[in-house]
């Protein structure tokens, strides 16, 4: 079933649309994540030069797709609203403080925060 949702989450990716992969334990949730990620650097759309380290030993760079896992109502995203828990972002610059420079998912400019480092 992993390979079977990681095949189907690629697919949606690959053809441009929005898609989520979900799965019932951290310890999946992480390997997926690791695989996706490694899939799209070697695709090209992750620039792995600068990382940031995330929760449960996984990294992020500029192009990885992230979804925030709590409730935030001090960090806006342009009109869009502030950060919720399950908001989709693209990462688009990784700080020198450690925090990411982030846009919401399905837009091409502006909805754009920083989410602080952790």
């Amino acid at each position: 079933m992993r390979q079977a949702a990681y095949t189907a989450w690629k697919a949606d990716i690959d053809a441009g649309r929005q898609s989520v992969l979900i799965a019932d334990d951290r310890a999946t949730v992480t390997e997926l994540n690791r695989q996706a990620r490694h899939d799209r650097i070697i695709a090209g759309l992750v620039d792995p030069t600068t990382e940031l380290n995330l929760t449960e030993g996984t990294r992020a760079s500029v192009g990885d797709l992230i979804i925030t896992r709590r409730n935030d109502r001090r960090i806006v995203a342009g009109s869009t609203g502030w950060v919720r828990n399950g908001d989709r972002w693209t990462i688009t610059a990784i700080n020198p403080d450690g925090s990411a420079t982030v846009r919401r998912a399905g837009y091409n400019r502006g909805a754009s925060t920083i989410l602080p480092a952790l």
